[in-house]
């Protein structure tokens, strides 16, 4: 995305353009737990896979600036999570959803596969 700002009193000119590396991870998993949230799942199904999105935020906050491969593993958890409730707890269309996000994030990470 590119935002091109002009006709500020003083004549200058920003472009500023975003890119994955521009992304905050955290903020990324806070928003897929409130996609989680906003589902609307069973209790039990939205507290599992919750606890596996706070253990990646825990990962990437916490002091060890080196433990990007903790948040990679709690989101592949999830990830296997959703799957195993795919056409049970979760429609086909929401465990889409919900891997599609998590891996998005994996590769902003660059967790590999």
């Amino acid at each position: 995305m590119v935002l091109a700002f002009s006709g500020w009193p003083i004549g200058l000119n920003l472009t500023i353009t975003l890119t994955p590396d521009s992304v905050d991870p955290v903020a990324a998993i806070e928003a897929l737990a409130t996609t989680v949230v906003q589902m609307n799942l069973q209790n039990g199904i939205e507290n599992s896979l919750d606890s596996k999105l706070d253990a990646a935020v825990g990962a990437l906050i916490d002091v060890n600036v080196n433990n990007d491969g903790a948040a990679c593993n709690s989101l592949a958890a999830f990830i296997n999570a959703v799957e195993a409730q795919r056409g049970n707890k979760l429609t086909d269309a929401q465990a889409d959803q919900l891997i599609a996000s998590a891996q998005q994030i994996r590769a902003l990470l660059n967790c590999g596969n």
